[in-house]
C-alpha cells in the first residue's frame, strides 16, 4: 500500500525546494530572508517590538 513512487520521486523533491530560502520566499510562507551578518540586529528589533507591544 502507498504510493511508492511519490516518495522516490515528488517527496524528496519538495523538501529540496522548501529547504532553499529563496523558493520558499517567492511562494510567500516567509517574510524575509535574514543573512548571518543581521540575526543579532534583527532578533534585537524584534524582541525591542514585543517588549513594546506587552500589555501591563
Amino acid at each position: 500500500m502507498g504510493c511508492t513512487r511519490c516518495e522516490k520521486e515528488f517527496i524528496p523533491e519538495i523538501k529540496i525546494k522548501k529547504s532553499i530560502p529563496y523558493y520558499v520566499a517567492e511562494k510567500g510562507y516567509i517574510d524575509e530572508i535574514i543573512r548571518p551578518a543581521q540575526t543579532k540586529n534583527k532578533l534585537i528589533q524584534a524582541l525591542e517590538m514585543t517588549q513594546n507591544n506587552m500589555p501591563l
